[in-house]
């Protein structure tokens, strides 16, 4: 995967944690997540399956329920990922796939941030100056 995460404050007028590849990347993001749902996992790490930004280091990581009290740290983001939550999570998904190019927002658990996954507006060379 060549994902690349980041959390960028006041990122297009809010805070926002970046999650953007190309649709393969996306493709994989979409099978990883249907796999978690799938399985009897509490949590999966989207830091493991992406490069994460040594200027805006966040921690996300995916639920299939709400874990309760938000994390005591600013840099860690929850992303709810129900059974119930992924068809629209994976359509939304598809969408960026089949466009090629375009963003999806996402909420988080607990957070005024937003999760932001993009495909084809932000590569390598935009993360080389901003990430």
């Amino acid at each position: 995967m060549n994902l690349c995460l980041g959390f960028f404050e006041n990122f297009k007028s809010e805070d926002s944690i970046l999650l953007a590849g190309e649709p393969s990347d996306i493709e994989l993001l979409s099978s990883r997540l249907g796999s978690f749902v799938d399985s009897q996992e509490s949590s999966l790490l989207i830091n493991n399956l992406a490069w994460v930004s040594p200027s805006h280091p966040v921690q996300l990581s995916v639920h299939r329920s709400n874990p309760g009290s938000p994390s005591q740290q600013a840099s860690q983001f929850g992303w709810l990922c129900s059974v119930d939550a992924y068809p629209t999570i994976r359509g939304k998904l598809q969408a960026l796939i089949e466009s090629g190019s375009g963003h999806h927002y996402f909420n988080l658990i607990g957070s005024q941030a937003r999760l932001v996954v993009s495909v084809g507006e932000y590569g390598k060379s935009w993360w080389q100056e901003h990430g």
